[in-house]
Parts: structure tokens; C-alpha cells; sequence
């Protein structure tokens, strides 16, 4: 946000304590469409095992990113397909981390918009990723937002859902802004009450692939970064 002007008789240690304005953001799935790479990793590898995989099996599961909870479950519903080898999630999830590496992946532009804004409204912008923290700071370097001065905060999931609330608490406590000042950009209604549950103001914008989830509780609800969008997380970080 822009910072506030002194009044007069206002001391420094009173401008100190006015807490700081933050956009915090899910990294692959909104720097990227992270999902759809992690859809065609999967329908390659399942297609080896002769399980074809659809939109239906992955979005029913996308909320969880890792291989060792997702896949059992996704396998499950073809009643051809044999539960998962450990070899086979081992290979799934070092699929997965190479293609979040590729130099060839761009920042989405409706993201790269939202954040030059940030930015410029003197806004603290965070990242929180499910990656392993060398895969994570790869792709955001490979994304320019390293350059940006964007925190970044690699939680690696081992629970079933991704992010927690705590995942999210912990990104807030790195940049130093309390809850209550973050507005988090969230992807699914996992992340989005997750936000909720941590006491932050949530927009969601949600993918093909989760579309059809309940965002209840969510500020808003955006197709994409629009100037529309924009313009109402703007306003959502100067209300108390």
C-alpha cells in the first residue's frame, strides 16, 4: 500500500507500528498453470500403466500435490488400474519437479500485472510453493521474481491437503506482516479457506480445474488478473 503520510505530532515510532499491507500468491499454480503441466506429466506416465487419466480423475484430486497421496486415490477410480509402485511415485514426483524447472516457462502475464502494481503501492509480496525448496527457488528464478524482490517460502507438503493455514501463517510471519494484513491470491478452495482459517482476506482465481469448487467465504472471485480484479484487490487491502 502506499505509505502514510506523518501528520503532524505523529512520531516515528507511531508511523513504525501502522503494519504493512501484503499480497501473498500460490507459485505454480498462478505464476504458472501448474496444474496442466502437472495433468500432462501424469497422463503420459498413467497412459505407460495403460490407466488413462481424465479431467474428471485430476480435479477431483488436484488439491494435493504430492504423488504419494494423490496418486492411490486417482488410481482407485479405474477399476483396471493396480495401486502405485513405489518406483512409479518416485518417478511421477521427479517428473513433476523437472518440469517446473524448464527455462521455457513465463510468467503469466495477468500475474506479472497484479504484482508491478503491488509494488508500486508499496505492498509486501510473498510466494508459497509445495515444491522442494531447490525446485522452488529455480522456478521463481527462472520467472524473474527473484529480480522482483518477492519472498519466497518452500513448504513441501506432507499432509494430504496443500496449503494449510499454517503453511500460509508461516509465509506471513517471514515478511514480518500479521495476518490480518494479507490478502492471499489463492487457486482452490483449499487454499482459499485455508487463508480464511488464518485469519486473511482471500481472492481466488481459480483454473480449469477448479472452477467448480466451493469459494465460500472468498472477497472476491476472478476469471483472471483484469484491471477489474486489480482494481477490487486494491481496495480489499485498504479496508481495515
Amino acid at each position: 500500500m502506499a505509505k502514510k503520510k506523518k501528520n503532524a505530532g505523529e512520531s516515528v515510532e507511531e508511523q513504525k507500528s501502522i503494519p504493512r499491507q501484503a499480497v501473498l500468491f500460490e507459485l505454480e499454480n498462478l505464476a504458472i498453470k501448474g496444474r496442466q503441466l502437472v495433468y500432462d506429466v501424469l497422463k503420459k506416465a498413467l497412459a505407460d500403466k495403460n490407466v488413462e487419466l481424465n479431467m474428471n480423475m485430476f480435479s477431483r484430486y488436484c488439491s494435493q500435490p504430492s504423488a504419494k497421496y494423490f496418486l492411490p486415490l486417482m488410481m482407485k477410480m479405474d477399476a483396471k488400474a493396480k495401486a502405485p509402485e513405489p518406483k512409479l511415485i518416485t518417478d511421477i514426483t521427479d517428473a513433476i519437479n523437472n518440469v517446473f524447472v524448464s527455462s521455457s516457462l513465463k510468467l503469466d502475464s495477468g500475474l506479472a500485472k497484479l504484482l508491478k502494481v503491488m509494488q508500486e503501492q508499496n505492498a509486501v509480496i510473498a510466494a508459497l510453493s509445495s515444491l522442494n525448496d531447490e525446485t522452488a527457488k529455480r522456478l521463481a528464478a527462472n520467472l524473474e521474481l527473484v529480480d522482483r524482490g518477492i519472498t519466497l517460502l518452500s513448504y513441501p507438503s506432507h499432509e494430504k491437503n496443500f496449503p494449510s493455514a499454517d503453511a500460509w501463517l508461516k509465509l506471513a510471519k517471514k515478511i514480518s506482516v500479521p495476518p490480518s494484513s494479507c490478502v492471499v491470491i489463492a487457486s482452490s478452495s483449499v487454499s482459499c479457506k485455508a487463508a480464511l482459517s488464518a485469519g486473511m482476506r482471500s481472492v481466488v482465481v481459480p483454473d480449469k480445474y477448479t472452477s467448480c469448487q466451493d469459494f465460500g467465504g472468498a472477497d472476491f472471485v476472478f476469471d483472471n488478473f483484469d484491471n477489474e480484479a486489480i482494481g477490487h484487490i486494491i481496495e480489499l487491502m485498504k479496508a481495515d
